[in-house]
């Protein structure tokens, strides 16, 4: 049901953001039955349910997750697998499946609860962009970009992953230049690469490969050259996936400690399984740093850590390897320092990792793929702009941000968790280390509903 008039705001819940973070927690929201709401939720796209994630219409982007851990519900871990086997009669755990169709089976479960609650809630869908967002007395006023208000007396920050703003490296490339793609989720923009074309992409992370197994389905012909800082690209998982890890324990408050062990318990078994045995304890382990230790981790480890814990499928690797082997696809380490429009191509300067050398590189196209962005100082977001100016907000202290307490409250200016104003999803990955895949969003969503279902029965109780 959608319908965009909205009522009394005593018990109304505003989601701002209806991505994957947003949608799961207005589920579970609608779920329950202990009390009548009216929720907001406010998402651009015609969708709620994908976001910037799974909006790809490329079957080939798969998954980073086996199937066996991407239930949308924590109490119900083969959730997922069991909606897959309806589409996908062979799928079992182990298998690495589109992203496509995970964001089919998230806007599923939306649309399933949607249904089920239209006699207890109600929902008010507004695809409209957020300007601004004021705290009052009775709760909050969100501003919407065509100039109409909302009241609401509780809001959820669900903004997912943010992209940056125009980079330095630019230099002398026009931001709007034809040469230049920014946003590489832009499907027209991308699909009008051509297959000679000389390629230089900025970031070796997850969304180059993304978009590195794209052009390789599209027969890609021409050079592509990979700049990072550190010039790695994300490790690859099993061949043969393993699952039901052991879960482990990391040595608290040291970083170096921590590494140290992990180190150790690799000499006696795969470091994937190393990896993924200390997942489910990473936030408690996160929590019992202090500021400057986590601080240290951020600066030195926080690379190596990503690039084993959030690997690629076997299969995904494998096409990456072939791209190498050919001599097709190049991986430098170092930084981009400038770039120039040059007889219609352009000149790249890049200072390679560890040395004073500069790099001179000629492309035909250059792909943004730093990935998202979290620091106040490159996110593109006015609305997250505003509200770090007026300290609604606050960042991390260790890495940008929001910060909020374990339940997602957002803490304020003084300190203090606001009571009334949540956050949820990759925003917080400086406060709980893990906030950024489905098996660590999927808890958030429903301990975050919980909070606000249990922040709105007090109210009720008290008026």
């Amino acid at each position: 049901m959608q319908n965009k008039t909205v009522e009394k705001k005593e018990q109304t819940v505003a989601i701002i953001g209806g991505g994957v973070s947003g949608a799961l927690t207005c589920a579970h929201l609608l779920n329950q039955r202990k009390i009548p709401l009216q929720i907001v939720l406010i998402e651009p796209r015609p969708e709620a349910g994908i976001g910037l994630a799974y909006c790809t219409k490329f079957d080939g982007h798969l998954l980073n997750v086996t199937a066996g851990g991407m239930s949308a519900f924590p109490d119900d871990p083969e959730h997922f697998v069991n909606y897959a086997k309806l589409h996908y009669p062979q799928a079992t755990k182990k298998d690495f499946l589109p992203r496509m169709f995970f964001g089919e089976y998230i806007k599923h479960i939306y649309a399933e609860a949607l249904d089920k609650s239209q006699d207890f809630h109600k929902i008010v869908r507004i695809d409209e962009k957020v300007a601004d967002l004021e705290s009052n007395k009775e709760g909050f006023k969100i501003e919407l970009s065509n100039g109409q208000n909302v009241e609401a007396a509780m809001v959820m920050l669900a903004l997912g992953n943010l992209s940056g703003r125009a980079p330095r490296w630019l230099d002398k490339l026009s931001f709007d230049d034809n040469n230049y793609i920014h946003n590489v989720w832009d499907v027209q923009r991308v699909a009008s690469i051509q297959p000679t074309e000389n390629l230089l992409i900025v970031g070796s992370g997850l969304t180059a490969i993304d978009q590195l197994v794209y052009l390789a389905s599209r027969g890609h012909k021409g050079k592509i050259t990979c700049v990072s800082k550190h010039g790695f690209f994300p490790q690859a998982h099993f061949q043969e996936p393993v699952i039901g890890t052991a879960q482990d324990s990391l040595p608290p408050a040291n970083v170096l400690k921590a590494l140290r062990e992990l180190r150790t318990r690799a000499k006696s078994k795969d470091w994937r399984l190393v990896v993924d045995g200390v997942r489910s304890e990473s936030q408690v382990w996160w929590q019992s740093l202090d500021q400057k230790e986590q601080r240290r981790f951020l600066r030195h480890v926080q690379t190596y850590w990503d690039i084993h814990r959030h690997r690629m499928a076997y299969s995904i690797s494998e096409i990456v390897k072939e791209l190498e082997t050919k001599g097709q696809l190049q991986l430098i380490a170092g930084r981009v320092e400038s770039m120039a429009k040059s007889n219609g191509a352009i000149s790249v300067v890049v200072k390679a990792r560890g040395s004073d050398t500069e790099l001179r590189l000629e492309a035909d196209r250059v792909l943004n793929c730093t990935g998202p962005q979290a620091s106040v100082k490159t996110i593109d977001c006015p609305l997250l702009e505003k509200l770090y100016d007026r300290k609604l907000v606050i960042s991390h202290p260790a890495g940008g941000g929001i910060s909020c307490d374990s339940a997602g409250r957002v803490i304020g200016e003084k300190g203090a968790p606001r009571e009334n104003l949540f956050a949820i999803g990759p925003m917080l990955k400086a406060q709980l280390f893990e906030s950024v895949a489905v098996p660590e969003i999927k808890t958030q969503a429903k301990n975050t509903a919980g909070a606000i279902i249990e922040r709105m029965l007090r109210c009720e109780a008290n008026l």
